[in-house]
């Protein structure tokens, strides 16, 4: 759980966990009982050395710093070594992350900590307050490999950014 100078966290740890811990159920739910996603939370605010307007999520590289960081500043109450992948829970006030994506790799270019590389992780943003635990069913499936499957067409094909939902 990471939070900033400039934006602190105003909730407590269990109440950000809460937000995302009814994820565990529908991945049951949604799987017939096959998939246990089991979350192992540390309820702690780890505070980034940077305000959070510094972050961005725009590339793999600023995005891994990222995760990079949060995992460090973690370390010293974290055994990352039986994990699979690891949630970033950034503070849902911080409006400088509108959305939270998911990061996923090919090896040898992943987060290594206690000799464990990680090739997937995902990182929550402002979204989290709209979304609660759905936010992390939708962005645990990018990591379990699934894409976005939405409907759309180009509002103007000169801006590939204009993309909207039909």
């Amino acid at each position: 759980m990471t939070d900033f100078s400039d934006t602190p966290a105003t909730i407590t740890p269990d109440d950000a966990f809460a937000k995302i811990s009814g994820a565990t159920a529908t991945y049951s739910e949604i799987s017939y009982g096959r998939l246990n996603y089991q979350l192992s939370p540390v309820k702690h605010w780890y505070r980034m050395s940077q305000p959070s307007t510094s972050y961005n999520f725009s590339t793999y590289a600023t995005h891994k710093a990222y995760i990079s960081e949060a995992m460090q500043l973690a370390a010293a109450d974290v055994n990352f070594s039986s994990s699979e992948s690891v949630v970033v829970l950034t503070n849902p006030d911080a409006t400088a992350f509108p959305a939270g994506p998911t990061f996923v790799v090919y090896p040898g270019s992943g987060i290594t900590a206690n000799g464990h590389e990680f090739l997937n992780a995902i990182t929550s943003g402002h979204d989290l307050n709209t979304w609660n635990s759905i936010w992390l069913n939708h962005e645990g499936g990018h990591s379990l490999g699934l894409v976005d499957l939405y409907a759309y067409q180009k509002t103007d094909p000169s801006k590939p950014w204009s993309d909207s939902c039909a």
